[in-house]
């Protein structure tokens, strides 16, 4: 599964290149499915599970006609040890969020960073049917303070989204983003193109912005002195803390932020402190290329794609928020995902050999990360 995927010729000749950028998408689809098949969410069930699946239901059905009341009293007991293990243990994360926290970075620490020390960004910005927020985009991405020279900044399209490629091109000229036009192909999600994205990253830390995001102008020097100065050298990804800058559009946005200021204010820290597995969010993580090559990148059928990678990988948080765009709008409306379509069922287990630092940094305006700590990557036997 260890591929490098860093290009070797200029960026520009390469995205002329037919060839290349057909074994870029085969790439993008396959490979891990190729490399590890039970690993790929390409089939929802394999065979093993699927029998084990149907046997447990044959058995419960059967019970429930012979033994109903000792059936029904067995599995709301079973259901409701569960849930209050799952209540403890969350009880036990959120009480070691706030006392422990995330990691914190002023911006003189941030700043302190020589530009020629500095690594080379890739910030991947993959979109979908989002004409309307190109031009914030680019103008979010003039506030970075970061080396023109060392930061690149890859807009991922469809090569059938005409409206958002038409507005892109708009503002191509200003050199400061590059438009990557994903060829048409199944599945039509996030992670697919992200994986399609990296072959034309010349970066050595590799990060993922939604073109709605204002992230905070630090936030890749921070990821980077997070990284630098970690005690935990297993630590290979930073993870910003993530809020929305439209809480006011009405209750459901107000509830949703309310949801996100728990999951990266108290949740994640104290997961990162208990050393457990990290599930990342979609926006404003920091990984280290040769890690995310390691591992296979992305997995493409799996819509819940941030969370795969970043189960079992050491994690760590900091404080600054990345405010984006809450999508309710309507009750009836769900978060949008991207380049993702319909969401795919997931089985993908957590892969070995990444480790998260998940910073409450936000992509916001706000600006000070969190103390740095980092989880460890438990064991996984599984790719």
């Amino acid at each position: 599964m260890a591929r490098s995927t860093r290009p070797r010729r200029p960026v520009a000749e390469l995205l002329a290149d037919e060839d290349y950028r057909a074994e870029a998408l085969r790439d993008a689809v396959d490979r891990l499915r190729e490399a590890d098949a039970d690993m790929s969410a390409s089939v929802a069930f394999n065979r093993i599970q699927k029998i084990i699946g149907f046997t447990l239901l044959g058995v419960i059905a059967v019970l429930m006609v012979f033994f109903p009341v000792g059936t029904c009293a067995a599995l709301v007991s079973t259901a409701t040890v569960a849930y209050v293990v799952t209540l403890a243990d969350r009880l036990v994360i959120f009480r070691r969020g706030p006392v422990n926290g995330a990691i914190r970075v002023s911006d003189e620490q941030a700043r302190s960073i020589p530009d020629e020390e500095l690594p080379r960004y890739t910030v991947l910005v993959p979109a979908y049917g989002e004409p309307e927020v190109v031009g914030d985009l680019v103008a979010a991405m003039e506030t970075i303070e970061y080396p023109r020279e060392k930061l690149q900044v890859l807009l991922l399209l469809e090569e059938d989204d005409e409206p958002t490629i038409e507005a892109a091109r708009g503002v191509e000229a200003n050199g400061l983003v590059t438009v990557v036009l994903t060829p048409p192909a199944q599945p039509r999600t996030k992670p697919k193109a992200c994986n399609f994205g990296m072959h034309f990253a010349t970066g050595d830390i590799v990060t993922i912005f939604d073109a709605e995001d204002k992230p905070d102008p630090l936030q890749l020097r921070r990821a980077v002195y997070v990284l630098n100065n970690s005690d935990d050298e297993s630590v290979v990804c930073v993870q910003g803390k993530l809020s929305f800058h439209n809480v006011r559009d009405n209750m459901l946005t107000e509830w949703f932020t309310a949801d996100y200021g728990i999951w990266f204010g108290f949740l994640l820290p104290g997961m990162m402190v208990s050393r457990a597995p990290i599930p990342l969010g979609g926006t404003s993580n920091h990984f280290k290329r040769d890690v995310l090559d390691r591992i296979g990148a992305w997995e493409p059928f799996n819509v819940t794609e941030d969370a795969d990678l970043g189960c079992g990988s050491p994690t760590t948080v900091t404080a600054r928020s990345c405010w984006t765009r809450s999508r309710w709008k309507r009750p009836t409306s769900t978060p949008s995902t991207g380049c993702a379509s319909d969401p795919v069922g997931t089985r993908a287990a957590c892969r070995p050999g990444s480790c998260t630092c998940v910073t409450r940094s936000s992509c916001g305006t706000s600006s000070d990360p969190l103390r740095s700590s980092a989880s460890r990557c438990s064991s996984r036997a599984r790719r």
